[in-house]
C-alpha cells in the first residue's frame, strides 16, 4: 500500500472513530489495488413520525448510510482515478426517490446517496471512474420476509408484483461494475419490479 494511500487512511481513522477503523481495516485486507467499491452497509430504521425519530438515531444513521460511504470513496477512489479505471457502486434505495411517510430519516440518507452518486458522476468521470447506484424496492431478505405485513402497501403498488431476491440486487451490482457498463454515469438502476414506473 503506498504512502499517499496510507495517509488517507490514518487521517480517516483518526477523525471519525468506528468507522475510520473500518475503512482501514476493509482497505488493507483488499490490498493495494480496488477495482471495484460497493457501497452497501446501511443502518435500517424502523417506520415512525419524525417527531418520534430520537436525536441519536439521526446521528447513527447519517454516519453510517451517508459519512460511510463518503469515507470509503475518498479513500479508494483517487487510486481509481490515478490508474483511469474503477467502478463505485452505491446502494440506494427507492426511497431515496420517492416519498414514503414514516421514513424520513431512512429516506433523507438514502437520498443524500443517491446526490453524492451524481456530483462523483462529474467529479470522477473524466478520470475514468463510473459512479452508479442501484435503487432496490422491497427485496427478500429475511428481515424483510420477517415484515411482509408492514411492506404489503409497498407491495400492492409493484406492478410484477413480486419482491426481487438478493441474486436480483446483485446481478444489478455486477452489471454496473462491469465492462459493458463502462459509458454509464450516474444512471440509477431501479430494482423495483416497476415501483418508480408509475
Amino acid at each position: 500500500m503506498n504512502t499517499q494511500l496510507d495517509g488517507r487512511t490514518a487521517l480517516v481513522t483518526g477523525s471519525t472513530g468506528g468507522i475510520g477503523v473500518g475503512i482501514a481495516r476493509a482497505v488493507a485486507a483488499a490490498g493495494a489495488q480496488v477495482d471495484v467499491l460497493v457501497n452497501n452497509a446501511a443502518q435500517l430504521i424502523e417506520p415512525a413520525v419524525t417527531p418520534e425519530v430520537p436525536a441519536s438515531l439521526i446521528a447513527s444513521a447519517l454516519a453510517v448510510n451517508v459519512a460511510a460511504p463518503f469515507l470509503f470513496t475518498g479513500v479508494l477512489v483517487p487510486a481509481m482515478v490515478e490508474r483511469g479505471w474503477g467502478a463505485v457502486v452505491n446502494i440506494g434505495s427507492i426511497n431515496g426517490v420517492v416519498g414514503m411517510a414514516r421514513s424520513a430519516l431512512y429516506s433523507a440518507t438514502k437520498a443524500a446517496l443517491h446526490s453524492l452518486t451524481l456530483s462523483w458522476s462529474a467529479e470522477f468521470a473524466a478520470a475514468g471512474v463510473r459512479v452508479n447506484p442501484v435503487a432496490p424496492g422491497p427485496t427478500a431478505t429475511s428481515l424483510n420476509l420477517e415484515r411482509e405485513q408492514l411492506l404489503a402497501p409497498i407491495m400492492a403498488r409493484i406492478p410484477s408484483g413480486r419482491m426481487s431476491t438478493v441474486d436480483d440486487i446483485g446481478a444489478a451490482v455486477v452489471f454496473l461494475a462491469s465492462d459493458p457498463a463502462r459509458n454509464i454515469h450516474g444512471a440509477t438502476l431501479s430494482v423495483d419490479g416497476g415501483y418508480t414506473a408509475v
